[in-house]
């Protein structure tokens, strides 16, 4: 049976009629082939997943197929050789939220690297957070309290932060 007929199976069997995201039907199959320890299946449907998600133009299918890459390392018994897949996934998935100004985006991001102890990169995404949510006072307070979780310490502003809202702003001599 093809890649393709299995996802239309799999869409069938479940009576899903409503449209669901691209890489999902895949990662379903690869979940499924985990469970029966069929990695060659899994990868199989892994890559199905990756290309969709690639296709997709979104980052949430990025983060999600850099998880599950993970998660065939770890019943492999190969997580650090999937670390570097994985890795490029959210990286990719990185791009693609910076791109959209997705400030949830970032911070899944954030939290896929946590996930991999990758304490630099999270510090970054911090930062490109801070930068998106500049101009909401929401968005910021979302953000330091991410960054607290993590306990990344105390978060200095943006340097392109301007005046507080009501405050004119000082021009030099």
């Amino acid at each position: 049976m093809s890649m393709t007929s299995e996802v239309e199976a799999l869409t069938v069997a479940t009576g899903s009629a409503s449209p669901e995201v691209p890489w999902a039907a895949h990662l379903r199959l690869a979940e499924a082939a985990l469970a029966e320890r069929n990695l060659r299946a899994a990868v199989r449907a892994w890559d199905a997943a990756h290309l969709a998600a690639v296709g997709s133009l979104s980052w949430e299918g990025l983060i999600e197929v850099g998880d599950a890459y993970l998660r065939i390392g770890e019943v492999s018994g190969l997580r650090d050789t999937t670390l570097a897949t994985a890795r490029r996934a959210y990286f990719a998935g990185l791009f693609r939220a910076c791109q959209k100004d997705s400030l949830e985006g970032v911070l899944r991001t954030a939290e896929a690297f946590t996930r991999l102890g990758d304490t630099q990169v999270v510090d970054e995404c911090v930062g490109l957070a801070n930068l998106l949510a500049s101009n909401d006072p929401s968005a910021r307070a979302r953000v330091t309290a991410f960054a607290r979780e993590r306990r990344l310490g105390p978060l200095s502003p943006p340097a392109t932060q301007g005046p507080p809202d009501g405050a004119a702003s000082a021009s030099p001599p």
